[in-house]
């Protein structure tokens, strides 16, 4: 039998680098719109909706037709968000959920069909993508997450200043083996639950990566490797990119 897969889109007001990243405008329609629009059309969800602890955020989501869960202004995760909707009596049947960063506007519906397709045969607890850095200052850019993987697709290190750190240590930009994390996963239900409720690890709060608590404790992260993303929006020069594709995209329509 088929798991059923449940998307959920974690959206918060605070952000460091860009303010109220998910309502920042691109072409005139907030982030979160565009990513929600990307998402919906995706036959891989079962269900989908928007999480968030922000009135705000909420009521503009429904605005533009989005499904919208509030959850508790505690959470120190995405992931957190994600597994208080997913504790909910009504959700308790789906085994397989989507986390989708609210900053990805242009995630490709293939890339979490290859995460689903080898987490069935790998057997990992998680599973998520990346793809190869365009350039050296990209691969510079404290924004964009780096991972290293093992033979088998298993992430051994998350990090996000290759020049310092354990993780960096000093590692240099190699085109065809430098990585940048896509800011999606798939969890079983039960490492979610088990992440989630796992006391927050310092490195996680340092780094500012939720993925590392999930290592900590002994789930395994596994990561499937796609030719080409989008990325996400972390950053101005970030939002004028996208907004550059969007605007190509829209003359294709």
């Amino acid at each position: 039998m088929k798991e059923k897969v449940l998307g959920v889109i974690p959206a918060r007001l605070k952000s460091s680098r860009l303010p109220q990243k998910p309502l920042f405008p691109l072409l005139g329609k907030p982030l979160l719109h565009w990513v929600w629009n990307n998402a919906i059309q995706m036959d891989v969800f079962d269900e989908l909706l928007i999480a968030t602890d922000s009135l705000k955020i909420a009521r503009i989501c429904e605005a533009f037709g989005a499904c919208v869960e509030l959850t508790s202004k505690s959470h120190s995760s995405g992931t957190e968000r994600v597994a208080e909707v997913v504790r909910k009596k009504k959700y308790r049947d789906y085994q397989l959920v989507i986390n989708i960063q609210g900053d990805l506007p242009l995630l490709e519906e293939s890339c979490l069909e290859n995460v689903l397709f080898q987490m069935r045969d790998q057997s990992w607890d998680i599973g998520t993508c990346a793809t190869a850095f365009r350039s050296a200052d990209e691969w510079q850019d404290p924004s964009k997450v780096k991972l290293e993987l093992d033979s088998d697709g298993q992430v051994e290190c998350f990090f996000r200043n290759p020049s310092t750190g354990a993780q960096g240590n000093g590692k240099r930009y190699n085109k065809d083996e430098s990585l940048r994390h896509i800011g999606a996963y798939i969890y079983t239900r039960e490492a979610l639950l088990k992440w989630a409720s796992a006391p927050l690890d310092p490195s996680e709060t340092l780094q500012g990566l939720e993925q590392l608590r999930a290592m900590k404790i002994g789930l395994t992260i596994g990561a499937v490797v796609v030719p080409e993303d989008e990325g996400s929006v972390d950053t101005i020069e970030d939002a004028k990119r996208i907004e550059k594709k969007l605007i190509k995209l829209k003359n294709l329509l």
